[in-house]
């Protein structure tokens, strides 16, 4: 990977991710909840702070440590999974991450535009990989959020 900070998070997404494999099928699953209830787009941060909720008080459990520079990877691979239809946008907005160019050290992430189409075809292409290292091998796919071949 990249000397600059956006590897940097993309590495430790991927390890945050090994280690939480059922963060995956819980934030589809409200994602998916959310798109029942009528929205057509909605916040990834939204949905996570619905898992940190769900887990820690509805279930009882330990609660989920979900690094807020995840939200955006998280929110890219729901995307990328499910494309609009029709011209529609995306179900979550996203913007231009302007950790592409800074370097690792650099603390912080300004996200200041909405990509423009292709613009992060490298990103999207090292989403792919991680999510089919990450989840596939395991079968921790929630049934309709499989990587598409």
């Amino acid at each position: 990977m990249e000397n600059t900070r956006q590897a940097q998070m993309l590495e430790e997404f991927e390890a945050w991710l090994q280690e939480h494999p059922g963060v995956w099928g819980l934030f589809c699953r409200f994602t998916r909840e959310a798109k029942a209830a009528g929205k057509r787009s909605y916040g990834a941060q939204v949905v996570v702070e619905r898992m940190r909720w769900h887990v820690e008080i509805d279930t009882g459990g330990d609660s989920v440590k979900v690094n807020n520079n995840h939200v955006a990877f998280l929110s890219r691979l729901w995307n990328m999974l499910h494309p609009p239809a029709n011209g529609d946008r995306p179900f979550y907005r996203t913007r231009i991450c302007r950790s592409a160019d800074r370097p690792r050290s650099a603390g912080g992430v300004r996200m200041d535009r909405a990509p423009d189409p292709g613009e992060e075809n490298e990103l999207q292409a090292d989403l792919e990989r991680i999510l089919r290292k990450v989840t596939a091998p395991r079968g921790l796919f929630p049934e309709d959020d499989g990587v598409p071949t």
